[in-house]
């Protein structure tokens, strides 16, 4: 059983803090690395929920591979992002805490779709689609902004 499920389990739908931690990817020539989420259809940054005894470090790297099929080397601490609370369609209350590491990758292989992906595309800052979630927007903002060590 995955951390959410069991948390959930507990405490139905009540506001719970969840940890999160994800990679903005860049190819070295000004463009990052988007995934076109399947739940929405609009597009964010690979990254996802901590599991129990994880580190941030290790469910970025597992959540890219999952959502990617890629493989990255951390470069650096983009920021923590914390402030602002959701409400899922299923009445689920959450509060995620996102730790984002910028990232350049080292292997895999880049696949066409997935359970949580609908596509995967590079994209220039002045090309940039509709992002799902106003953090996923600052974290994308602070990168093409040269930004580390955030916190919001």
């Amino acid at each position: 059983m995955d951390y959410v499920t069991y948390i959930r389990n507990m405490v139905g739908h009540e506001k719970i803090f969840l940890v999160a931690a994800g990679m903005v990817i860049h190819d070295g020539n000004g463009r990052i690395l988007l995934q076109q989420r399947r739940d929405c259809g609009l597009w964010g940054i690979s990254g996802g929920i901590c599991e129990l005894d994880e580190s941030v470090a290790e469910t970025a790297h597992r959540e890219l591979k999952e959502e990617t099929g890629l493989e990255a080397e951390i470069e650096y601490l983009l920021g923590v992002y914390s402030k602002g609370s959701s409400e899922l369609k299923n009445g689920d209350k959450l509060q995620c805490v996102t730790v984002v590491f910028v990232s350049h990758i080292t292997g895999g292989e880049m696949i066409e779709s997935s359970s949580e992906t609908l596509s995967l595309a590079w994209f220039a800052q002045d090309n940039i689609p509709q992002i799902y979630s106003p953090k996923h927007a600052a974290m994308i903002k602070d990168f093409f902004e040269g930004r580390r060590g955030v916190w919001r």
